[in-house]
């Protein structure tokens, strides 16, 4: 295995900070430039985290975290917001969309959370998917949402 960090302890405004990505173990040296490049990413995952300290093993990244960790350029951030433009209609459909994405996409746990009528979810999300031009049940846009949100943070 492979750590990745330019300078482990970074300071923080309260203490210091430990972050640092690890890669799969592997067995042969003609890996260690991939396996430095995938320590590299889970770097790039762990100083994203809010916690104290933060360490990102490989073996433990979920497919949306590995992607949004690689897709870290500023050219990818460009992309990200203009698509996320396009879902900032207003506050509450936003917060609508977040909300229903948190309660599994169910529209009732999302009404009773948010303190709406069922009926007003569905409204808003339909603007979601007028602004985006497809379904927010399809799986593709899920992704693209899912994605942006977390490259444009």
């Amino acid at each position: 295995m492979l750590i990745a960090g330019e300078d482990p302890l970074e300071i923080a405004h309260d203490g210091y900070r430990l972050t640092g990505g690890v890669s799969e173990p592997f067995t042969s040296l003609t890996q260690v430039r991939t396996m430095l490049r995938t320590a590299d990413v889970a770097l790039e995952m762990a100083r994203h985290r809010t916690s104290s300290s933060s360490i990102v093993h490989v073996d433990w990244m979920r497919p949306h975290e590995w992607a949004t960790a690689r897709l870290s350029a500023n050219g990818d951030q460009v992309i990200a917001k203009r698509f996320i433009r396009r879902l900032e209609l207003d506050n509450e459909t936003l917060t609508t969309m977040q909300t229903h994405f948190s309660h599994e996409m169910d529209v009732a746990a999302t009404a009773q959370k948010l303190n709406v009528h069922e009926n007003t979810v569905r409204y808003r999300l339909k603007k979601l998917e007028v602004a985006l031009g497809s379904s927010i049940h399809d799986a593709r846009t899920v992704a693209d949402i899912v994605l942006a949100l977390k490259l444009s943070l």
